[in-house]
């Protein structure tokens, strides 16, 4: 696979991480009294929605770069 392939296969599986993980910071939010669990759980999802976020703009500079 060409790196442009790779780049571009990577950007859509993260953009697919990114819409799991928004969905799953929106229920967490949305669900009234909230155990602990559920407050970790969000703590953890915005965490990785940012990594994510970070990662696919980097892929995405890398693809930029690349043409």
């Amino acid at each position: 696979m060409d790196p442009l392939s790779a780049t571009a296969s990577v950007i859509s599986l993260i953009d697919v991480a990114l819409r799991t993980t928004s969905a799953l910071v929106k229920y967490a939010r949305d669900t009234r009294n909230a155990s602990s669990d559920r407050k970790l759980l969000v703590e953890e999802a915005q965490f990785l929605l940012k990594l994510l976020q970070r990662l696919r703009d980097r892929a995405q500079s890398v693809l930029h770069d690349e043409n």
